[in-house]
């Protein structure tokens, strides 16, 4: 079983990483260090998804325009610019999983989804 979710895994990553590449300019693997380090960091980009998944108009903007709603996204969830700002990629990764169809991956962000 283990060597099943293993294989799982690596497919749904490699799917993921050709997605925002293709999409977003970035791999899934520049994700460590767009990654917040700190709680309180952690905490501020998850009320960002949150706000993000939550708001139909900011998602379908971000996927328009390929590009994160700074000004829209600080205004709605109250993180301000600059951790939107160094965490752009994390946070669009995120909302990606969270909203898209990647159950394996969204186990990792199970913090964010619990608040959902």
């Amino acid at each position: 079983m283990q060597s099943h979710f293993n294989f799982s895994y690596r497919i749904v990553s490699q799917v993921f990483c050709r997605y925002t590449q293709f999409h977003y300019g970035f791999s899934f693997f520049d994700l460590a260090d767009a990654s917040p380090k700190t709680e309180k960091t952690k905490k501020s980009c998850g009320q960002a998804v949150r706000t993000l998944i939550a708001t139909a108009i900011l998602m379908a903007q971000m996927r328009l325009k390929r590009l994160l709603p700074i000004k829209e996204l600080s205004e709605a969830s109250g993180v301000i610019r600059k951790i939107l700002e160094r965490h752009r990629k994390y946070i669009i990764a995120a909302a990606e999983i969270l909203d898209g169809d990647f159950p394996i991956l969204a186990g990792y962000m199970a913090f964010i989804k619990i608040e959902l």
